[in-house]
This record gives C-alpha cells, structure tokens and sequence, in this order.
C-alpha cells in the first residue's frame, strides 16, 4: 500500500547529526526511516522534513527513541567508513507506487555495483520508463539507505543526484572500497 507524503499524520522522531560527508538529518515513523537527508545547517533540514510531511507531528527524538537513533547513526558512519551496508535499517517509504517499485529495486542493486538508468528500466520491464525512473531517484527521500547513487548513465559516466555529483562519487568510491565495484 502506498501513501502520500504529503497526507502522512503520524508521528515522525528526528535526529541531526555530522556524518563524515556533512550534517545529516534522520527520521523515522513507528515503521522505521521515512527520511535522510543532507543538508546545510539544523534548520533548513528540519524545514525541509515539514515540508515532507506537513500533516505528521514532527518531534526531536527522545529517551528510547533517541536510543534507536543512536544505534542507526553508528550503522551509517559504519557504512561511510567503508566498514558495512545499510541493509538492516528499518525502512518507511512513502512515494507512488512507481516510485515505490524503483526504490525497492535500488534496494536490490549489490554494494559497490553499479547500474545504467536504460539497465535498470530494462531490470524493470519497463524499458521504456528511464525517465520516469530517473525523477524517480531524483525524489528518493531516504538517501543512502535507497542507494540511488548507484545508478549512473549508459556510458558510466555520473549523471544526477541530488546531494551533488561529488557526494555521488565519494559514496561510489566507499562501496569500491569495501567490493570488487562491478560496472554494468
């Protein structure tokens, strides 16, 4: 079942804190992630989550909440440091079904291995759709753990993300690190 963002009024906790590649916000329903971004400064993250999700109640996370963060932001600097996956996070995506579809599948691409846009519409069965599901991980709420930055165009090259291309070439090059990086 999917669900409008933009329609979500439950409670969503959220944590902020400085990741090796910049500040980074968290938050997550009852259900797990629902968002992680990067940003700037504490302010414009948690601006950006309201805008998200402008019906939910959007809190701080605290006492055993703030335990679970804890234990997702060691996970994610494990990760940033080459070390693990994210594979174990609890996810909440909330998107179209379309969108929804092509975040599972990102789900599906193995560390350190790359993907074309055309590879994974093909992937898909819907080879017609590289556009759609180009938009797709340009929405994609929940970075790193839906690893959009292992998609890049047919020719290998880097093509958009939404973080920047030089957080997309720097997250390539941890998964490089820890596999023998697969290019399609």
């Amino acid at each position: 079942m999917t669900m409008d963002y933009k329609q979500y009024s439950h409670r969503i906790d959220y944590s902020i804190t400085q990741s090796t590649l910049g500040l980074i916000l968290i938050a997550a329903s009852s259900k797990g992630v629902c968002w992680m971004q990067f940003g700037e400064d504490d302010l414009s993250l948690i601006q950006a989550l309201q805008k998200q999700y402008p019906l939910a109640k959007i809190s701080s996370a605290q006492n055993l909440a703030l335990n679970t963060f804890k234990n997702w932001i060691q996970e994610i600097e494990s990760y940033l440091q080459g070390k693990s996956d994210l594979n174990s996070l609890p996810l909440d995506m909330h998107g179209t079904e379309f969108q929804i579809t092509v975040w599972k599948h990102l789900k599906n691409i193995p560390l350190g291995t790359l993907t074309s846009y055309q590879k994974l519409a093909e992937s898909m069965a819907s080879p017609k759709s590289v556009r759609a599901i180009a938009k797709a991980c340009a929405t994609n709420h929940i970075a790193l753990a839906i690893p959009c930055h292992r998609v890049v165009k047919s020719d290998g090259k880097l093509a958009g993300y939404r973080w920047g291309l030089e957080l997309k070439a720097k997250l390539i090059e941890i998964e490089k690190a820890q596999s023998q990086l697969d290019l399609f």
